[in-house]
């Protein structure tokens, strides 16, 4: 199958799950694995990547939470991801990268207000520990891993607002804005000098102050805009 030659070189050693979540991620999103189709068995991917199970497992579970994967008890791993016939997900591939940062503004600002008003403590704990990762792979110099750190973390605060659908468009847009940042970010540093402010938003989060959670979020946004971005004269 076409998206076996992706798949037959070991990752560095380095933020190992964060990089084979960002690898998965990436071959779904580019239609290498589609929806519906089967992932490699657990000591398949453990071959090809030369990795631990653990990691396999880490990187499943954090896909099955974003709701890329489904894990059927007794069957496998699959494929449950947005499918290309869809006009809103056609329409997102093909956006520019300044419009993606305008819904993400938009849904963001959404999310944040209702997740500071309904946030628990279970969901709190989760995005405390989506944080804490989110800092760890800035720390270790992978950017892969902070993104899908970062990403995780939204998508975590995503899950707290008890609203499927919003939790549904924010992964959906997050898809496209992953590659937005790869295209844009130079290096971990960037997501490093930003966990300032994304503690101080669960901090809002954690006191449920939806105006303050609100503020920062836009922060957040509109900083990513215009900060770290790939020198122009380099490219």
């Amino acid at each position: 199958m076409m998206h076996e030659i992706y798949e037959s070189t070991p990752l560095p050693r380095r933020s190992l799950a964060a990089e084979l979540t960002a690898e998965l991620r990436r071959l779904i999103v580019e239609g290498h694995y589609r929806a519906g189709e089967r992932l490699p068995t657990e000591m398949e991917l453990m071959r090809r990547y030369g990795v631990g199970r653990s990691t396999v497992r880490e990187a499943v579970r954090t896909l099955v939470e974003a709701g890329m994967l489904r894990v059927k008890q007794g069957s496998g791993t699959y494929v449950e991801t947005w499918s290309d016939d869809d006009p809103v997900v056609r329409r997102m591939r093909q956006a520019d990268h300044r419009h993606l940062d305008e819904v993400r503004r938009i849904l963001e600002t959404a999310v944040v207000r209702l997740a500071a008003e309904r946030c628990t403590g279970r969901e709190a704990e989760k995005i405390g520990r989506c944080l804490a990762y989110r800092d760890e792979a800035a720390r270790s110099g992978s950017l892969a891993g902070a993104i899908e750190a970062d990403i995780a973390f939204h998508s975590a605060v995503a899950d707290a607002t008890h609203n499927s659908i919003l939790g549904e468009l924010y992964r959906a847009t997050a898809v496209y804005l992953e590659r937005g940042f790869r295209e844009h970010f130079e290096a971990a540093e960037c997501f490093l000098a930003s966990q300032p402010q994304h503690e101080r938003l669960y901090r809002a989060l954690l006191a449920h102050d939806a105006d303050e959670a609100v503020r920062l979020t836009d922060d957040i946004v509109r900083e990513s805009r215009i900060g770290c971005r790939k020198s122009r004269s380099r490219q």
